[in-house]
C-alpha cells in the first residue's frame, strides 16, 4: 500500500490511469489543498463505484511535525462536526508516509476557482446570496459548538452539482473550551496564519489584550463577500504592513457599483474597474449586509445567527434558487459511473500514447470547473 501511495503523492505530475489505495481507486490529480502543498484526487470507492476527493499528505521529515499536528486537530474537529453545509470527514487513512483524507467531491470546485474561471468580475448577486446564506449556517453551527473558523475564503467555499455548499478549509479552527470552561476570547496568532492574512478582522491582526471571538469569522465573510462580489480580494494589491495599517485605521471595503465606483477611470488599483462593473447596480440589501459584516468593532456585528434574517436574504427566499440552477452550463466533474469509464477510457489511451512515443510524459490536470482534460507535454532527454 505504501509503494502505491508513494507513486500518488511524489509523482502527481505523472500521468498514471490509476492506482489502488486501500479501498479505493485513485485517479490522476484534480486539485490543490492548504496552499498547494498537497494534492487532492479524484477516487472511487471499489465497492460501491462512489466518487470522492482524496487529498493526500505526504509527511517525510521532522519539519512535517507541525503539518502533522494540524492534519491531527483537523481530523479530530471534523469528525465530530455534523452539519450539511460543513465538508464532512469519510475517511482517513495511512499508507507509509502518506496520510490520506477522504470527503465528499465537491464537483464545481471553490468559489474562488468559479471566480477565476466563470466570473471575472464577481459572481450575480443572487448566486452570492445563495452561498452565504449557507456559509452562515455553517458559521451558525460552528459558534454554537464553540469553535471559530478562522479561515472563511471563497477557496474554503465549496459547491456541488447537486446544489450544496460546503465550508472546509478546517486547519486553523480554535475551541473557545478550555478544560470544560468557555473563553471569551483567544489571542493565538502564528505564523500558520500568514495565508489567511486578508480575510482576518482587525482584532485578530491587533493581537492586543482584548483578543478575539466568534465575531471574527463574520468580518472575514464580509471579505469572501466583497470578493465574490469584486471578483479580487480586498487589500489584495497591498504589502501586509499597508494592509495591516489600512485595517487597523478603519479602512472598510466595499462592492464595486454604480454606486460606489466614480464616474471616470481612477489610477488607484483598488479602485481598477471595467465597464461591466460599473454599469451593474447590487442592491442597498446587499450593501448594508457586508457594511454590517465588516464593522471595526465586533461588538457591532451581528452573529450569524442574526445575519440568517437579514434583508439581503429575504429579497431572494420566494425563488429558493439552488447553485446548481446559476450553473446549468457549467460541466462538473462527472459524478456517474459512466463519467468514470469514460475518464479510465481516456487515461489509458494517453498512457498507451506516452509508453509508445517514449519520448515525453503527459501531464494530466482535470479543473472540476470545467470538466475537460487539459494535456501538457514534458520534454526531457534520453
Amino acid at each position: 500500500m505504501s509503494n502505491s501511495s508513494n507513486l500518488i503523492a511524489k509523482n502527481a505530475s505523472v500521468s498514471f490511469c490509476s492506482v489502488e489505495v486501500g479501498r479505493y481507486v485513485v485517479f490522476p490529480c484534480i486539485g490543490k489543498a492548504n496552499n498547494r502543498k498537497y494534492n487532492v484526487h479524484l477516487a472511487k470507492e471499489k465497492e460501491t463505484d462512489k466518487l470522492y476527493a482524496i487529498r493526500i499528505c505526504t509527511l517525510e521529515d521532522e519539519k512535517d511535525d507541525t503539518n502533522f499536528f494540524f492534519l491531527q486537530k483537523e481530523v479530530r474537529i471534523l469528525s465530530q462536526l455534523k452539519h450539511s453545509n460543513i465538508l464532512q470527514l469519510v475517511d482517513v487513512f495511512v499508507a507509509g508516509s502518506d496520510i490520506l483524507i477522504v470527503t465528499p467531491l465537491m464537483d464545481y470546485g471553490s468559489v474562488k476557482d468559479l471566480i477565476h474561471f466563470r466570473y471575472h468580475f464577481g459572481l450575480p448577486e443572487q448566486l452570492i446570496a445563495t452561498v452565504l446564506y449557507d456559509v452562515l449556517l455553517a458559521l451558525e453551527y460552528l459558534h454554537d459548538h464553540d469553535f471559530i473558523h478562522r479561515s472563511v475564503r471563497c477557496s474554503h467555499i465549496l459547491l456541488s452539482s447537486q446544489g450544496k455548499v460546503c465550508l472546509s478549509g478546517f486547519r486553523l479552527v480554535a475551541s473557545v473550551l478550555e478544560s470544560d470552561r468557555r473563553l471569551r476570547k483567544l489571542h493565538e496568532f502564528t505564523e500558520d496564519f500568514q495565508s489567511s492574512l486578508m480575510w482576518f478582522a482587525p482584532e485578530v491582526l491587533e493581537q492586543n489584550i482584548a483578543g478575539y471571538g466568534v465575531k471574527s469569522d463574520i468580518y472575514s465573510l464580509g471579505i469572501a463577500g466583497c470578493e465574490m462580489a469584486n471578483g479580487f480580494v480586498p487589500f489584495s494589491n497591498m504589502s501586509n504592513i499597508q494592509m495591516f495599517w489600512e485595517k487597523l485605521r478603519g479602512v472598510t471595503p466595499r462592492l464595486l457599483d454604480g454606486k460606489t465606483l466614480p464616474a471616470i477611470e481612477t489610477s488607484d488599483p483598488m479602485e481598477a474597474s471595467t465597464d461591466e462593473q460599473r454599469n451593474r447596480w447590487f442592491s442597498d440589501k446587499f450593501h448594508a449586509f457586508i457594511e454590517l459584516c465588516l464593522k471595526f468593532h465586533p461588538c457591532d456585528r451581528p452573529s450569524a445567527k442574526a445575519l440568517l434574517k437579514h434583508g439581503f436574504f429575504r429579497q431572494y427566499k420566494k425563488e429558493c434558487r439552488s447553485v446548481s440552477s446559476f450553473l446549468a452550463d457549467v460541466n462538473p466533474l462527472s459524478t456517474t459511473s459512466m463519467g468514470v469509464f469514460w475518464l479510465r477510457i481516456r487515461f489509458q489511451l494517453l498512457w498507451q500514447i506516452a509508453v509508445r512515443r517514449n519520448s515525453f510524459a503527459i501531464v494530466i490536470t482535470m479543473p472540476i470547473h470545467i470538466g475537460h482534460l487539459v494535456i501538457k507535454k514534458k520534454y526531457f532527454k534520453h
